[in-house]
């Protein structure tokens, strides 16, 4: 006899994590005061203080953001907060004086995060999809 488990909600995982994809308890955003709300938050964001920072560390010696920016067909409200999909900016800098190597190249980003109850969103997660990069 065989029994049946409930279906597993979807989430964004492995190479996907950068993509936001709506799920059961995602919806779209629609207000937009909470909109702007995150779109701040967002790129307001200090990758010195994320975990994020080692995605992006691993890709050269002095990786600088120039910008995050969310994607406003991405943001969703979620049973806790919010999920954002956004497009990281960055300059990739390598090697030292005549043998320094600088480029610049963009990767999608995920964002999660909650509301204080004076509508400021607050950021709690932001990982980074750099599969990209070794295309």
């Amino acid at each position: 006899m065989t029994t049946k488990s409930a279906p597993r909600k979807r989430r964004p995982a492995g190479k996907d994590r950068g993509l936001v994809r709506p799920g059961a308890d995602m919806r779209p955003m629609k207000d937009r005061m909470m909109l702007d709300a995150v779109m701040d938050a967002v790129s307001s964001i200090e990758f010195s203080k994320t975990g994020a920072r080692r995605d992006l560390d691993i890709l050269s010696s002095r990786s600088r953001v120039e910008d995050i920016e969310a994607v406003p067909g991405g943001i969703f409200e979620t049973d806790a907060g919010f999920m954002a999909a956004a497009t990281i900016y960055v300059d990739l800098n390598d090697g030292e004086n005549n043998e320094q190597l600088s480029t610049t190249d963009s990767f999608p980003a995920q964002v999660q995060g909650h509301f204080e109850p004076d509508g400021r969103a607050v950021v709690d997660s932001v990982s980074i999809d750099t599969s990209s990069f070794y295309d």
